[in-house]
């Protein structure tokens, strides 16, 4: 025989607890709807349950308690329940919810009826991992908390019985013995703790556990240089600077005031740029399958973009980007962020699903390498065979071994670099020195991360520039030589009284 009943509940879990309550687990949801602010649901069970007579005392007992702390109890004194339930006056639906028993908080509730049948079937509910982890950090808090609590305690004991021993001693004029050699104290339960398994943090206790961890320098290389006090900056890491030969400061020292007096280079710094500086500069202009390689992306992005700037300055057809790799999606969708102020278009190519480059049509393509040196060195022959042409894109913070792991694939190759400059990083000696192991010239140049008038190509003065930057601040520590001095003052008559600077 089946048994429906309707409850009425102030929200709908209160409602559910009372359905498992009256009618257990099994019990079948007919209907819910929501009636004068209160959750109503009908509820049914096949066959009378065998704990029903059980549940109607207990459920008399609480109707009984109920009522007993109802207002009405204390008026109607010691009168019958069915009459103090007949004389009652009609209340509010959220009166009835308040003082009803389903009204009240059970604590039959779905999460103690699951534990209840996991215990009668002997299965023991294990702690997640992020509770068995805020347990274990509460534990070792507490852990450390009381063992710091007792070396606080132990440490003003032992600091008041030092400045007694030395009050007295001061009295009596005797000087105090040295002290003995420091026993290996024990391991507290803090530090037991410490050597622990630690739980495996994530999010924002890992990310402030982190900022907490000491940042490890840099090691020296062992390549015979003389390196510079460590230098703290870009990121927190220590750089090892390498120092400059004095003989080879001296001749750069030189060989710049004659740059600056003269306009022309000698010596030392002639020969760096000679050999740095292309004699033909590779022009995007005319080419119609251009490519950009580099282990940055972004940064071959924003080169990519101010190619483009130049060809359509220049008068040509709107140029197609075409980003190689399945890696760069994301990379691509910056590039197509940049490029929609310009209404270019930017297509992923990826040969693994069929989807290959296209012909070069009205408009130069231009094709963003992958990241991977040997795959771009591959893409790039082929380009080139064809009549394509491209640059190597080379960030300005690299340091010598990396740019030469990056360099190595690219050996053979007659590619020119365009150096990515930045004011934070500016190109160091050992860079330029790797670029000359590797017969590598500096084509073009930017400053920064701005798009427009940002493609400079490389001269004299850049380079220039570059090295007097290494050996700035001797230039200015040393005096000015008669010959400079002799020199300031015919140009400073033959341009009026303005006299020019020195360098």
């Amino acid at each position: 025989m089946s048994k429906s009943i309707t409850i009425r509940a102030a929200d709908s879990a209160q409602a559910m607890d009372e359905v498992a309550r009256r009618l257990g687990p099994d019990a079948l949801i007919l209907s819910s709807s929501r009636k004068d602010g209160q959750f109503e649901i009908v509820a049914m069970i096949e066959g009378e349950r065998d704990t029903a007579d059980a549940d109607k005392p207990a459920l008399a007992d609480r109707l009984k308690k109920a009522l007993k702390a109802s207002p009405f109890a204390v008026s109607q004194g010691t009168a019958p329940v069915e009459e103090k339930e007949a004389a009652a006056p009609v209340q509010k639906p959220a009166d009835v919810a308040a003082n009803s028993p389903v009204g009240m908080t059970s604590s039959a509730t779905f999460e103690a009826l699951l534990k209840r049948r996991l215990e009668e079937d002997g299965v023991a509910a294990e702690l997640s991992p992020d509770a068995a982890a805020v347990k274990a950090i509460t534990e070792r808090a507490a852990a450390k908390k009381a063992a710091s609590a007792a070396e606080r305690l132990e440490k003003a004991k032992d600091e008041a019985a030092q400045k007694s021993a030395a009050k007295y001693s001061a009295k009596a004029g005797v000087k105090p013995a040295p002290k003995a050699a420091e026993e290996v104290a024990p391991k507290t339960t803090a530090q037991h703790s410490k050597a622990a398994v630690q739980p495996r943090l994530s999010g924002v206790v890992a990310a402030e556990a982190t900022k907490a961890k000491p940042v490890s320098a840099a090691p020296v290389p062992d390549d015979g240089l003389e390196y510079a006090p460590r230098v703290v900056g870009l990121g927190g890491f220590d750089i090892p600077t390498p120092v400059l030969p004095q003989n080879v400061v001296s001749a750069l020292c030189e060989d710049l005031r004659h740059f600056d007096r003269s306009g022309h280079l000698i010596g030392l710094t002639q020969a760096i740029v000679s050999s740095l500086l292309p004699e033909r500069a590779t022009d995007p202009l005319g080419v119609s399958r251009f490519f950009v390689a580099g282990p940055d992306m972004r940064q071959k992005a924003l080169v990519a973009m101010r190619v483009a700037i130049r060809k359509l300055d220049a008068g040509e057809a709107k140029p197609s980007f075409y980003v190689m790799g399945q890696e760069a999606r994301a990379d691509a969708a910056f590039l197509a962020s940049k490029a929609e102020l310009l209404g270019l278009n930017v297509m992923l190519v990826d040969e693994k699903v069929g989807r290959l480059l296209p012909e070069p049509g009205e408009g130069a393509q231009i094709v963003i390498l992958p990241d991977n040196p040997e795959i771009a060195r591959g893409y790039a022959d082929e380009f080139i065979a064809e009549g394509g042409d491209g640059l190597f894109v080379l960030p300005s913070v690299f340091s010598r071994d990396l740019a030469a792991n990056m360099l190595t694939p690219w050996a053979g190759c007659d590619v020119q670099i365009f150096m990515a400059a930045n004011a934070y990083a500016p190109v160091s000696a050992p860079l330029l020195a790797c670029l000359l192991q590797f017969n590598k010239q500096v084509a073009w140049t930017s400053d920064g991360e701005d798009v427009l008038d940002n493609l400079t190509q490389a001269d004299e003065v850049i380079v220039s520039d570059w090295m007097r930057a290494w050996v700035r601040d001797q230039m200015e520590a040393e005096p000015v030589t008669p010959a400079e001095a002799a020199f300031a003052a015919k140009a400073a008559e033959m341009h009026g009284s303005a006299a020019l600077p020195v360098q």
